[in-house]
């Protein structure tokens, strides 16, 4: 299969938990990015809704859990070491915290500089994702800039699910979504989320996978 799909969403906030339920229905895989540093420490959400870790851990069982800075800062505006810490930091508390170990990325605000890659290169992480869409299927040639095909609310989001489901072509392709559940706002907008999942779900010829595991298949083509 050189289809892939994965889809990938930020901070872990209380709507995960119905997104995860409809992604589960369709057996389509997510990549859900955290901050370590903002976990509430008791069942009860914080601001921007986010879900305490032990709500958490259970939630994402068959779903990939990668690092998205320590406290969601703009890393083009730390030092070098406080980046580094950022970076570290999330990644310690998301191996802790999910009995795991921790290898994907995603950009807090989207921001980046040459400083911000070079710093996760010296950590584990072996992929980053911006926020920068392509509305295009291109497979990552650089896996610390991993340009998103749309977002989860985006105008086109439907007619590129029919594009995908319906391309034939023999070179890889890739579409990436992502978002924050917690855009998700009326009975509208979850109804056209469900509605992609359909469109997409269910072919034979698509891979579903996490990022990681879009990476790792991608690497076997």
């Amino acid at each position: 299969m050189n289809k892939m799909i994965a889809l990938s969403f930020d901070d872990g906030t209380m709507n995960d938990e119905r997104l995860v339920r409809l992604l589960d229905s369709y057996q389509i895989k997510a990549t859900f990015h955290l901050n370590g540093g903002l976990f509430p420490s008791s069942d009860q959400t914080t601001e921007g809704d986010r879900l305490p870790l032990n709500c958490l851990k259970a939630l994402y069982t068959n779903h990939e859990v990668a690092a998205h800075g320590f406290t969601h800062p703009d890393l083009t505006k730390l030092s070098d070491h406080e980046i580094h810490m950022e970076l570290i930091k999330d990644i310690e508390a998301l191996d802790h915290g999910f009995d795991q170990s921790t290898f994907g990325f995603a950009y807090p605000f989207g921001v980046y500089d040459d400083r911000v890659i070079g710093q996760l290169t010296k950590t584990k992480l072996v992929y980053a994702r911006t926020i920068e869409d392509t509305h295009r299927f291109d497979v990552p040639k650089d896996f610390y800039h991993i340009n998103p095909t749309c977002h989860c609310k985006d105008i086109d989001l439907l007619n590129l699910a029919d594009q995908f489901v319906h391309l034939s072509s023999k070179e890889p392709q890739f579409f990436l979504v992502w978002g924050h559940s917690i855009e998700f706002v009326t009975n509208e907008d979850w109804a056209r989320f469900e509605e992609f999942l359909k469109r997409v779900s269910h072919q034979e010829d698509i891979f579903y996978g996490s990022i990681l595991e879009c990476i790792a298949h991608l690497k076997k083509q």
